[in-house]
């Protein structure tokens, strides 16, 4: 009786072992559900593509926010409601809402007179697209600001779970943003503001008037 107890309990085991056995739902998941759409990104614009778990081993060659580059320019124009541009094997384009995990929603900007400085390439540096730039919107940023971004770096993150079947996804920003608001069109409405104010008088030092002598004229 007791090692009849005992095949059971072992047989239960097994059991349990494999259901929870990564491999074992990985078949499940491409074999038995064979209705499953599994969607092949190329690239997202101007972001980092990862697609497995990161290797410790070879991050160098990997997507992951620690690859970052600072980068610098004008703002050209700017999109409140952004989206990123998830661009299929097939030539398709997939727009999506952007939401990123660890910052929320941004602007996204077009920069002139663009530079970008970093010590190696790496796979940010060739993501990178002075057009698709994102900063938070906490931020208040206008055309003809000017923009730097320190150890800057985007990641869209879109792994298959084998446990759960299905894909886990996400948007990740680094960055340090700093911007510098253009004043040209303020300090120039000042400087007129000043000139309509001005006056010239045809008075001397005394405040007697002068009359066609213009070489004493005081302006005040």
């Amino acid at each position: 009786m007791r090692i009849t107890l005992f095949l059971l309990v072992a047989v239960s085991l097994v059991f349990a072992q494999a259901a929870q056995d990564p491999t074992t739902r990985h078949h499940d998941c491409y074999y038995s559900s064979p209705l499953i759409d599994h969607d092949t990104i190329d690239y997202v614009k101007g972001m980092q593509l990862q697609t497995q778990f990161t290797d410790s081993t070879n991050i160098r060659n990997e997507p992951s926010l620690i690859h970052t580059v600072n980068i610098s320019g004008i703002v050209d124009s700017v999109i409140d409601t952004t989206t990123i541009e998830l661009i299929m094997y097939d030539g398709q384009q997939s727009p999506r809402l952007a939401y990123f995990n660890n910052v929320g929603y941004m602007h996204r900007v077009f920069l002139r007179n663009f530079k970008a400085n970093y010590t190696t390439e790496s796979p940010m540096t060739r993501a990178l697209d002075s057009s698709w730039i994102f900063v938070p919107c906490s931020l208040q940023v206008k055309p003809s600001d000017s923009i730097f971004i320190k150890g800057y770096s985007t990641l869209y993150k879109y792994i298959w779970s084998e446990y759960d079947c299905n894909y886990k996804w996400g948007d990740y920003i680094a960055g340090k943003f700093f911007i510098f608001p253009n004043n040209t069109s303020a300090i120039k409405s000042s400087r007129t503001r000043k000139e309509t104010v001005i006056k010239k008088r045809n008075r001397d030092a005394s405040g007697k008037m002068l009359k066609n002598n213009t070489a004493r004229k005081i302006i005040y």
